[in-house]
């Protein structure tokens, strides 16, 4: 319930208001995140760092995740991230940031907002009401999810290489996958929040 509230120049940064990152990529290990709730206001000010993940309950999961037949995780914190000097890629949503995993019943009532994102070149800010980015490198499903809250990316002055891709739902799901039967879903979810 508490705000959780990080500025630095680490070069992968993580922050969750539960779960930061999951997993360090060995083989067959994998996580239970299921039924967690964040209220708090999870903001993060960044320099000097190549990707950015943060989302109002998980940051980043970098393995799979099981329990994903209902994970019931809820937001209802703000989360923002302010001028970020140099940030190269920003995944940032209102419950996940980053995911390879599937994730069930998720809900975000609180306002996601990304202040001056762009102030280096070819930078890349991806904003979803529920998740930020569904990576590539499994098969992943983002369904019955929920957004309500508002999400505002103000953009800092830009000089056409930038890529901004934001979603009530999901920023960006990726479907090229390097396995054979990766695929990406956003099935059964409902935003109503201004973008």
């Amino acid at each position: 319930t508490n705000n959780v509230s990080y500025a630095g120049g680490s070069e992968y940064p993580a922050i969750g208001g539960v779960v930061a990152k999951a997993g360090i990529k060995t083989a067959n290990e994998s996580v239970k995140i299921t039924d967690c709730k964040n209220t708090g206001k999870v903001s993060v000010t960044v320099w000097n760092s190549n990707n950015l993940r943060m989302g109002g309950v998980v940051g980043w999961t970098s393995i799979p995740v099981e329990g994903s037949a209902a994970n019931a995780l809820e937001n209802s914190g703000e989360v923002t991230t302010n001028k970020s000097t140099t940030l190269k890629t920003a995944y940032i949503g209102g419950v996940i940031g980053q995911s390879i995993s599937t994730f069930n019943t998720i809900y975000n009532t609180g306002n996601v907002t990304v202040i001056n994102a762009s102030t280096t070149s070819s930078q890349k800010v991806y904003v979803g009401g529920v998740a930020g980015f569904m990576d590539k490198k499994a098969a992943e499903t983002i369904k019955q999810g929920n957004n309500t809250g508002i999400i505002n990316v103000s953009c800092g002055e830009l000089d056409g290489t930038e890529d901004y891709v934001v979603g009530g739902i999901v920023g960006m799901a990726n479907a090229t996958s390097i396995t054979s039967n990766g695929t990406s879903k956003v099935q059964s979810n409902s935003n109503s929040g201004d973008i």
